[in-house]
Order: C-alpha cells, then sequence, then structure tokens
C-alpha cells in the first residue's frame, strides 16, 4: 500500500472518531507528546486541521487556534484555517483578532462569502455598525445561502441605530 492509501484509512477512522463525538480519542490517536504521530505526518496541513477542528468541536478554542496556526505554518495560503482561526477568536470574545484574520483569509479568497459575512459579524461584535453594514449588504445582494441572514443583521443594525438615534438605551 502507498503512503498515500495508508493515510487515507487512518484519516477514514478519525472521521468516524469524529463524526460520533469521540473528539479526544482522535486528538489522542493523531497527536502523541505534542506532535504528530505516524502516518498523520503524511499530510501535515489536513491533520492539523483535522486536530484544530476537533479542539473547536470541544469548545477548547485556544487549541484550536494552537492547532489552526500550525495548519498555516505548513500551508500559508490555507483561508479555511485561518478562517477557523477567527471564528475561534469570536467564539473567544475576541472579535479584533477575528477581524484581523478574516481580513488576512479574504486576501487569499476574495469571493468566499462566508468570509466576509464572519468579517461583518466580528465588525457587528465591535459595535462598529456602519462597517459592518457596508459587507452585510455586500452579501445581501448575492444569491448565496447567507443572503437571508445577512439581511436579518442589516436589519438588526437598522434597529440598533433607530434606538440610538431615538434616545431610546441600547439593547
Amino acid at each position: 500500500m502507498t503512503k498515500e492509501i495508508v493515510y487515507i484509512n487512518a484519516m477514514d477512522k478519525i472521521y468516524t472518531l469524529i463524526e460520533t463525538g469521540a473528539y479526544s480519542n482522535a486528538i489522542k490517536i493523531m497527536k502523541k507528546r505534542g506532535r504528530l504521530s505516524g502516518v498523520y505526518l503524511y499530510d501535515v496541513n489536513h491533520s492539523w486541521y483535522i486536530i484544530g477542528d476537533a479542539y473547536f468541536k470541544m469548545k477548547n478554542y485556544h487549541m484550536a487556534i494552537k492547532a489552526f496556526k500550525r495548519a498555516c505554518k505548513v500551508y500559508p495560503e490555507d483561508w479555511a484555517a485561518l478562517m477557523a482561526i477567527g471564528n475561534s477568536y469570536s467564539e473567544l470574545g475576541r472579535p479584533k483578532l477575528a477581524e484581523k484574520i478574516f481580513r488576512k483569509a479574504l486576501l487569499i479568497e476574495p469571493e468566499n462569502m462566508a468570509l466576509w459575512f464572519n468579517l461583518a459579524n466580528a465588525l457587528f461584535d465591535q459595535k462598529k455598525f456602519n462597517l459592518a453594514l457596508v459587507e452585510y449588504s455586500k452579501i445581501a445582494r448575492t444569491e448565496c445561502g447567507l443572503s437571508s441572514r445577512a439581511n436579518n443583521m442589516i436589519d438588526m443594525i437598522y434597529k440598533h441605530n433607530n434606538k440610538s438615534v431615538n434616545g431610546t438605551p441600547d439593547a
């Protein structure tokens, strides 16, 4: 068997563990003493991404960020790992860092509406409502699956702005 086939078979077992919620078991198999073990060295970027995803699903966002950064170290153009780092920072309540990472990912994948949506959310979370509105509006004009969610966020911003203008305390 080739190394690739061995890796694919090993990853199939990891995917099964992840699908069943056995995230820590998957991580323990893939990683020993902080390093990838054995067959998982075949595709270092993907292996670290999967570990990061498992940590993210466990809500261990700090460890997820570390793993996603290791994936990016191998393949700096990995916009999906960058997006996952941004999402992790968002979950940690660090929208400014999330914004920075989403902008970096958009330099690589500028047509990705999910990245734009997450950027808009990071701006919203920083209370940069006018900037968020610009981004949500771009998404709302597209035919992507996020346009209705973008419209909902636009409505929320308008309601917030109306409350602020009318002197009603912010919700």
